[in-house]
């Protein structure tokens, strides 16, 4: 109940009721919040866990303006209790998982049309996300060796190198300076590794080469 009556005094700092009550929790923390901005509509949230380095989460739930269509100003007649039990409703629903699965999720792997999601709060919401999770990488310079198809297409992924010199050395080491092996430089984030990241390679790539 502590960290509830806490909430209360943060009321000037501008949170929505919503970002309060979920910033009371000893479990989460509200990074990106994303609403209709009317007397009803719907809230998305973009989380991050208070307990593990690596865990992210996403939200969304309706809200309206009276205590007979808005949970948190219904549960606020009743006190703390019922607002403690609204938290750890809405953390049961919370979507979590490592940033770039979580990431992976919202920009390809979530099915937003088949939702009751305004589309322009949808892509509001993934722009906030996207300039986020671009700020919060750290990037750098590196050399991808990869096959390429007769027809200028991607078809695997060989390793990502720091140096260009390593790049041309794997080359000439394991593909026997192949023809169809090449070198190319781009900026990712620092974790190359992740099928995320792959995957982002794998796009830029392509789209230099076509």
């Amino acid at each position: 109940m502590k960290h509830l009556v806490k909430c209360y005094e943060k009321f000037v700092t501008g949170e929505s009721d919503y970002s309060r009550l979920i910033n009371s929790s000893d479990e989460w923390e509200v990074l990106i919040e994303v609403n209709d901005n009317n007397w009803s509509g719907d809230i998305l949230f973009l989380l991050k866990s208070k307990t593990k380095d690596d865990l992210y989460g996403y939200l969304t739930f309706g809200y309206g303006s009276c205590t007979g269509c808005d949970a948190y100003l219904r549960a606020e007649l009743f006190g703390l209790e019922e607002l403690e039990k609204l938290r750890n409703e809405l953390i049961s629903q919370i979507h979590s998982d490592t940033k770039d699965q979580l990431m992976e999720w919202i920009f390809n792997t979530h099915d937003w049309e088949g939702t009751h999601l305004d589309e322009e709060l949808v892509d509001e919401f993934c722009t906030a996300v996207k300039d986020w999770y671009n700020g919060n990488r750290k990037v750098k310079d590196v050399y991808i060796l990869c096959k390429v198809s007769a027809y200028d297409n991607i078809e695997d992924i060989f390793g990502v190198y720091p140096t260009e010199a390593e790049a041309q050395r794997m080359r000439f080491k394991y593909t026997k300076n192949n023809m169809h092996w090449s070198v190319y430089h781009t900026k990712i984030s620092d974790n190359p590794d992740s099928k995320y990241q792959v995957k982002c390679i794998s796009e830029e790539i392509g789209g230099k080469l076509k």
